[in-house]
């Protein structure tokens, strides 16, 4: 019998069960541990720590990088005013402790290729921009910039940018700003400035969605033929919106304006017409247009919610039975929202209790009868009325067996009420001198809307 052919074979299955061994066995000389980086079309390149062939400086693993190629900073504080030439990734570490210092330089980052992201970094001390760019498709998202003098993040003359989840903090500068640049998103981005400075600014930009940011003490202008773009969903404290120019056909939908911010439409240097605008929160705010706009998206849709909106929705279909006007020009909010009431007053009567004898207020000995309430002479009632808006109650009126005895209107609570037993209807019941009596309070609101209390007292002499 030939054994030649049975030792070949099983010299190929040998073969076959290392590779499959050498396949599934992880390396075990591998003790170096790199961060989880993002997928990438190069090679990745590291800043900082201790690994051999790190670089030290950011600037010098970008003269090293070729497009398409990863760059991860490790934390610590860097010196430099960064310039990006390619088509990079760049992220830091942590974007608390991974800090790019500009020095008091031009910018943190300047960047002037496409398809760059940056993030995950502190980037501070700059005398113009933390990061400006300059060319297009660029990311810039979860970052710190602060302590910049004219603006956080800067998009001049390019077009197709995402600026995300960052945080901006500085004083009378512009977070964002847009000049002559199209097509971006900004969202979520959080811009705490002091009073005057600039949260959002579009010059000449057009066809951007700027959505769920939330802007304090910044003001958001938009200018000179800023088309087409989309406010959508944003908070601003102490911010206003400014439209001057021909700033035309822009939507800004489910904003709130609170603390003296608001809308400013203004007829200079031409005047902006076409904007549509409903849905938003006026807060302690309002709004001033001088040109022609929308202020609705038509009924049952509706308009804008007003604070100072002051008539009512009797139909109860959640939009104000008159329209609301502009302030500045002829627009009108046909089908104003409002913060209407539609819950009643609640009454509270503190005073008497049942199943007690009183002396006007005074609780003097329990009853036999626990639902049971007797005076001795004149009837004393406290009564507390609250409503869900503060400080909403327009009146009450009191019934003694349903006539009106009086009423009151005041702001003061709980409210006192007097009851003398002379001039009511007496009813006789087990002896001369007790009478019984039905007391019903009634409360309107502000918005019409009704309550009512009653009590059954007895009363003696």
């Amino acid at each position: 019998m030939d054994k030649e052919p049975l030792t070949v074979k099983w010299l190929a299955a040998g073969i076959i069960f290392l590779f499959i061994g050498i396949a599934i066995i992880p390396s075990s000389g591998q003790n170096i541990e790199k961060p989880s980086l993002p997928v990438s079309r190069g090679n990745t390149l590291y800043v900082g720590g201790s690994g051999p062939g790190n670089y030290t400086t950011i600037q010098d693993a970008i003269d090293n990088a070729s497009n398409g190629d990863t760059i991860f900073v490790y934390n610590g504080t860097y010196h430099e005013n960064v310039l990006v030439t390619k088509s990079l990734t760049i992220f830091g570490e942590n974007k608390v402790e991974t800090i790019i210092d500009g020095n008091g330089g031009e910018n943190g980052m300047n960047i002037t290729a496409t398809f760059v992201t940056i993030t995950g970094f502190t980037i501070e001390n700059t005398k113009m921009a933390g990061v400006r760019v300059n060319a297009n498709n660029s990311t810039i998202s979860e970052n710190i910039i602060k302590d910049f003098s004219t603006y956080g993040i800067a998009f001049d003359f390019c077009d197709a940018h995402t600026a995300s989840n960052n945080i901006l903090m500085s004083g009378l500068a512009i977070g964002i700003d847009l000049l002559f640049s199209n097509h971006n998103v900004i969202t979520n981005n959080t811009i705490l400035l002091t009073i005057g400075g600039g949260g959002i600014s579009l010059y000449t930009s057009s066809n951007n969605t700027v959505q769920s940011n939330h802007i304090d003490k910044g003001n958001c202008p938009i200018a000179f033929s800023s088309n087409n773009n989309s406010w959508l969903n944003n908070r601003m404290n102490q911010s206003l919106m400014y439209f001057y120019g021909k700033s035309n056909d822009n939507v800004l939908v489910g904003n709130f304006f609170n603390e003296s911010g608001g809308i400013d439409i203004r007829d200079s240097y031409g005047s902006p017409c076409g904007n549509k605008i409903y849905h938003n929160h006026f807060n302690a705010c309002g709004a001033e247009d001088a040109g022609c706009n929308s202020w609705d998206n038509g009924y049952p849709s509706g308009g804008n919610y007003w604070y100072d909106y002051t008539d009512n929705d009797y139909n109860h279909d959640g939009i104000g039975d008159s329209a609301y006007n502009i302030y500045g020009g002829n627009n009108v909010d046909h089908y104003p929202l409002g913060y209407f009431d539609y819950e009643p007053p609640i009454i509270t009567i503190m005073s008497p209790a049942k199943g007690f004898v009183y002396f006007r207020l005074l609780q003097l000995l329990p009853l036999n009868d626990p639902n049971a309430t007797l005076f001795l002479g004149d009837m004393v009632f406290r009564v507390n009325v609250s409503d869900n808006y503060l400080i909403d109650v327009y009146f009450i009126t009191v019934y003694v067996d349903g006539k009106e005895i009086g009423g009151y209107g005041g702001l003061l609570r709980p409210y006192t009420f007097d009851i003398s037993r002379r001039g009511l209807n007496q009813r006789f019941s087990f002896g001369i001198f007790k009478h019984k009596y039905e007391i019903r309070f009634e409360a309107v609101d502000h918005h019409n809307n009704k309550a009512s209390k009653e009590m059954i007292v007895w009363s003696f002499l």
